[in-house]
């Protein structure tokens, strides 16, 4: 499930959030890891100014933190991800899915960078104060805050 994870050379935090298990077509897609995808998703979606280039919401309806996996959210995910393929960070894989960050933070067969990195960066650029503890975030639903609480 959602959790944090330790890093080394995560700017001024040591931490991270990190899902569990691969949200994404065909994937686990457990509750609270899809609820930390689709919040930081929607946070970052309805803030498009976070990027140089900005970002436009992905067609369709717009997302709804709910912890349900489906076309919406993995619309949401691969438009994220080409957003930042496109925006020059070649060192991610755009294949639709978000999958647990370990290691370096690079996967061992595409020597492309997590996503769930990304997601994090665009978070603490949109929120920089509500980075430390998310679950602070009065939009945090309330599973996902017990289950990322720093407190």
């Amino acid at each position: 499930m959602a959790h944090i994870t330790l890093a080394n050379g995560f700017g001024a935090e040591q931490y991270f959030y990190n899902v569990g298990e691969t949200v994404g077509p065909g994937a686990p897609n457990r509750r609270i890891d899809v609820l930390l995808v689709q919040f930081f998703l929607k946070v970052i979606i309805d803030n498009p100014q976070t990027f140089n280039r900005p970002m436009p919401p992905p067609p369709g309806r717009p997302m709804v933190v709910d912890g349900i996996a489906g076309e919406i959210t993995f619309r949401s995910i691969k438009a994220f991800q080409e957003h930042i393929r496109i925006g020059g960070q070649l060192s991610i894989v755009s294949d639709g899915r978000i999958h647990r960050a370990v290691g370096s933070g690079f996967g061992a067969v595409s020597k492309s960078q997590f996503t769930i990195t990304f997601l994090n960066t665009a978070y603490k650029a949109v929120r920089p104060a509500q980075f430390r503890n998310i679950s602070d975030s009065a939009d945090c639903p309330g599973d996902l805050a017990a289950a990322v609480s720093l407190r």
